[in-house]
Parts: C-alpha cells; structure tokens; sequence
C-alpha cells in the first residue's frame, strides 16, 4: 500500500515525467506528488542524455521539499537505490541487484534501473523542491547503448510494473525518513553491503573501488596506493 505521504497520478505517455514534476514544483505544487507515466516520449537521463522509455517499464517521478542544501539532496538517490532493491526482493526473493555509483542498479554487470535528481538552483541555503525520476527495465530494455542494459523480464523476473511501483514507493519513504532523521550514514553503509569492490574507470581515475565518504562521493584506490575521491562523472568496469 502506498503510504499517505504520496500523491499518485498516472498517464499513458508524456513527453518526460520529470519535466512535467517540475513545472509542478515551480508552481507550488505539494510535496508528495507522484507522476507515473505508462510511456515517455521525450525522457532523458544525467547529463540531458536521451533516454529511451517504451511501454512495458515503470516511470516515474516525485516530488520533495526537503528544505536541505543541495548537497544533501544526492542522497536521494541512494534512498531509491535502496528502496527499489528492497521492492524488487520484496517481490521475488531470489533477485540479485546490486548498486553502481552513483545511481544505477544492475543485475550482473547490466543496468536494469537509474535515478535522476534535479533540484531548484540555488546560490546559497536550502532547495525549494527536488524531483527524483526513476527508470526500471521491467518488460525491456535498450540494445544500442555503450553499457549493458537488461530487463527483470530478460533476467527470470517476472513482476508487475504497478506492484513494483507501489513496492517501491514504501520503501522509499521508509529510507527518506531514515535518512531526513538520522543522516547518511546508515544508508551508506546499507548501500555499500550490495556495491561489490570492482575495478573502476571514472574519466580519467582509475582505481579499486573502496566505498563512498560522507559526502557521497566514490573512493578509489589507484595502483600506487593513493586515494582519490571523485564527486561526479560516468563510472565503466575495468
């Protein structure tokens, strides 16, 4: 069951759900509110990357306010991560997803859902409103992309987008509430006990992962021992 704190509404297509939820928030909608769209006709993912998202996923984007600077709203993120794992075992216990900095979940080595944050630009102090978008593979995925991507369809799983979604949406508020009252903390080490130490390629660093500071931000150590932190870029498997 849904909890309260949301807002649900549900389109066949739209052209990107989380620029819909953002002229939204601009216009002072609650926050709470849910967009799920059937199909997307203009999505796009970090970066403004196009994003390509036909019937059979699940899409969907909502809407918080958490009076939080901006830093803090990467956080967010890590909470959907969590959450649709949870959502997904919930499901079907036998599923092996596991999370790849900074917001993607695989199964294996291939990609099966992504997040995206965008927030109200801001110089100095709190957000005005935060939108989080969330894509699953459920019935498909893409073949042409420069990463592997796969389904919950391709992989055995079975499960319906709407359950998914409703699955998803309580324990993500579980995980908001856990993070708005007690920090990162406990979501990072919950995040780090299913992001395995891999080989990584971030840009132009590369390293063996060795999990995430405070901030978010992915630790790498490099052949000679030295430690770096990177904040943001696209993360390849060596």
């Amino acid at each position: 069951m849904i909890p309260s704190f949301f807002d649900l509404h549900v389109l066949e297509s739209t052209g990107s759900t989380n620029t819909d939820v953002k002229a939204l928030a601009q216009a002072g909608q609650k926050e709470g509110y849910v967009l799920q769209a059937r199909a997307q006709t203009n999505a796009y993912g970090r970066f403004g990357r196009t994003w390509q998202a036909p019937p059979g996923n699940l899409y969907l984007s909502l809407l918080l306010r958490p009076a939080r600077e901006l830093g803090f709203c990467c956080f967010y993120s890590f909470a959907a991560a969590l959450a649709l794992r949870q959502a997904v075992v919930a499901l079907c216990p036998h599923a092996a997803l596991y999370f790849k900095w900074p917001n993607d979940v695989l199964i294996g080595d291939a990609k099966v859902s992504g997040m995206l944050i965008e927030a109200a630009p801001v110089e100095d102090g709190p957000v005005s409103w935060l939108v989080l978008g969330l894509g699953v593979n459920v019935q498909n995925h893409p073949s042409d992309l420069s990463y592997p991507a796969t389904s919950l369809t391709a992989q055995g799983i079975f499960l319906d987008a709407d359950e998914l979604r409703d699955q998803f949406l309580a324990h993500f508020y579980d995980w908001m509430l856990v993070l708005e009252q007690k920090g990162f903390e406990p979501l990072r080490q919950a995040w780090l006990l299913h992001a395995p130490a891999r080989a990584m390629l971030v840009g132009t660093v590369e390293g063996l992962f060795e999990g995430l500071d405070d901030r978010g931000g992915l630790i790498l150590r490099g052949a000679d021992g030295t430690r770096q932190v990177v904040m943001a870029g696209d993360v390849f498997f060596r």
